[in-house]
């Protein structure tokens, strides 16, 4: 019995029990378009902002409309600054390249989507230099298609939305990787709610299809909770799937995808999108306009910083769960929008700013939470 005692006294000393395994260490980023400047150096000072919060990734939308081809030059030199001034600022940049509004339906659309994504693609590419003379190092090698595909407000029509997606995400993760082969491909972009039924209705497609390579390499999901004031721990019902209802994620995917050429249970996650808006104290009002909707319920700035580093812990001990990204370095100015930054629309820091980022820091080194 002494020896056994002993034994066990040296695992513990020793951080050999479960209960104080570290959790891995996950990148944290941050949802912004700030950086989207056809100035270098603007979108070098906005960049600057996001890394002084810690956040290692940016991820960027750029919008696609239904007869838009390939991208503006303009959009295309505003896109490279924003990827240099990430490569400056050592920050990783995702793209997601999202249908406004209308979905691309019918042949015609689809392979204009497609030649949109391949032009934008290849121009981002590590070792591209522009007119400008500006080299890109990296470039970019990670990819969302669609945002919030599950949402009308996103991708209309809704009728036979999830099949009609599977067949845009299965072209574009074709004309990706026909690119390169190191090029990441996010499906979905998910809103939280109806999520579950979605992705179910995407593996029925997907078995239906026959296709035998897979649609994605990570599932995009932005776990929302049903208001600012509903913490992240909060568990749901149906198939409404926030951060504590991982495991209803996964079952999801596992019924979905299990047993077909794309992975399911095992899929890696991003959380892409989640935000929480604090309440503007009076000394700040000027700088914003309009009114907050009451369905809001925005929180303090103390809340709102013990809201993201609950958040960062329970993505920490989630095993597929690759990363989080927060929406906004800096607020809306517009009331009626999302104040969610951990700086105000002045660009100066809330009074959230210290705690998040020590949140940010202890998930990126594991330190945040231990995953017994």
């Amino acid at each position: 019995m002494t020896k056994f005692l002993l034994v066990a006294f040296l695992m513990l000393l020793a951080g050999g029990t479960k209960s104080s395994e570290a959790a891995p260490p996950k990148w944290v980023g941050v949802a912004s378009n700030s950086a989207f400047q056809p100035d270098l150096q603007v979108a070098y000072a906005k960049m600057r902002l996001t890394s002084l919060a810690g956040f290692t990734v940016v991820r960027q939308i750029i919008p696609w409309s239904p007869g838009q081809p390939w991208p503006s030059p303009q959009d295309v030199q505003s896109i490279r600054n924003s990827v240099a001034a990430a490569e400056l600022s050592g920050i990783r940049m995702i793209l997601s390249v999202s249908p406004y509004g209308r979905a691309p339906i019918g042949p015609g659309q689809r392979r204009q989507y497609r030649t949109f994504l391949s032009t934008l693609a290849h121009s981002l590419q590590g070792g591209t230099t522009d007119k400008t003379g500006l080299t890109l190092v990296h470039g970019v090698k990670d990819f969302v298609i669609g945002n919030e595909v599950n949402s009308p407000s996103f991708w209309r029509p809704q009728k036979d939305a999830a099949k009609n997606y599977v067949t845009v995400l299965a072209q574009a993760y074709d004309e990706l990787k026909a690119i390169s082969a190191d090029i990441r491909v996010y499906g979905g972009g998910l809103a939280s709610r109806g999520s579950v039924e979605y992705i179910k209705e995407m593996g029925k497609a997907f078995r239906e299809s026959g296709r035998t390579k897979p649609l994605m390499d990570v599932l995009s999901y932005h776990p929302y909770g049903v208001n600012s004031s509903e913490s992240p721990e909060a568990l749901h019902e149906g198939a409404y799937v926030g951060f504590a209802d991982y495991k209803k994620l996964v079952a999801a995917l596992e019924e979905a995808f299990n047993r077909t050429a794309q992975a399911g249970s095992r899929l890696p996650i991003a959380y892409m999108e989640y935000g929480v808006d604090s309440i503007i104290p009076p000394h700040k009002r000027s700088l914003y306009h309009s009114a907050e909707p009451p369905s809001t319920k925005a929180v303090s700035e103390a809340t709102q910083a013990l809201f993201y580093r609950q958040a960062l812990e329970l993505a920490a001990c989630q095993p597929t769960v690759i990363g989080t990204s927060f929406f906004h370095t800096s607020d809306e100015s517009d009331l009626s929008a999302w104040q969610s930054g951990s700086f105000y629309a002045d660009a100066t820091p809330k009074s959230s700013l210290p705690a998040f980022r020590q949140a940010v820091v202890d998930a990126q080194s594991g330190a945040i939470a231990n995953c017994g």
